[in-house]
């Protein structure tokens, strides 16, 4: 019965009034199945509420340092770590906002469309997100934002759709793929370049 509770007192906060909780780890106001995109639908989902006027915005530093408790086990108030979906080293990419600008700091090809009804549909560059190991699309809301962690075949994202009253939409990255090799890594090849060139001059 309380985790019921809790979930309405979160569909009122985004109706407009503010709700002073924690951060949640899913099922606490925030679906996945709410957005999707061409591999299926995200694999996760964490809502963030803020009763301070204007209400909760994303950034860098709310991704990376924010604690996240555990929405399934309220009574706990147990802190399952810090940073979105356990990371804390998100890197904005691309903001639009809703009738406004394009932010960019990593150019994805970012683009939305007003499919009519209240649906809007979002587009990337296909391949975008090849050399990220994760992505977040971040749908800012009233007092909050929810954002949703882009699936296990990051590769095939190319866009999606969502129904929402939204103020923005945002795209973080984390994990390039294309990462300088560690100096252990760095070590060993060393060693094998040397050992290689000592064999060649021997024989």
């Amino acid at each position: 019965m309380q985790s019921r509770f809790l979930v309405v007192a979160v569909t009122l906060a985004f109706a407009g009034n503010a709700w002073p909780g924690p951060i949640y780890w899913s099922a606490q106001g925030c679906d996945p199945a709410d957005l999707t995109v061409t591999d299926g639908n995200p694999t996760d989902c964490v809502g963030y509420i803020d009763r301070e006027p204007g209400g909760a915005n994303d950034s860098e530093a709310v991704l990376n340092t924010t604690p996240i408790f555990d929405g399934f086990n309220p009574d706990t108030n147990s802190e399952l770590f810090t940073g979105f979906f356990g990371h804390d080293d998100w890197d904005f990419a691309q903001k639009q906002n809703n009738g406004g600008s394009l932010t960019s700091d990593i150019d994805l090809g970012l683009a939305l469309t007003d499919a009519g009804g209240g649906l809007w549909e979002w587009a990337i560059t296909d391949g975008a997100f090849g050399a990220y190991e994760n992505a977040i699309a971040v749908i800012k809301q009233a007092q909050g934002f929810d954002s949703y962690l882009l699936g296990n075949n990051l590769g095939a994202v190319s866009g999606g759709s969502f129904m929402s009253d939204w103020g923005h939409f945002s795209i973080y990255v984390r994990g390039d793929s294309y990462q300088i090799p560690e100096p252990g890594t760095l070590s060993l090849l060393g060693a094998c370049l040397i050992g290689l060139a000592w064999r060649t001059r021997t024989t």
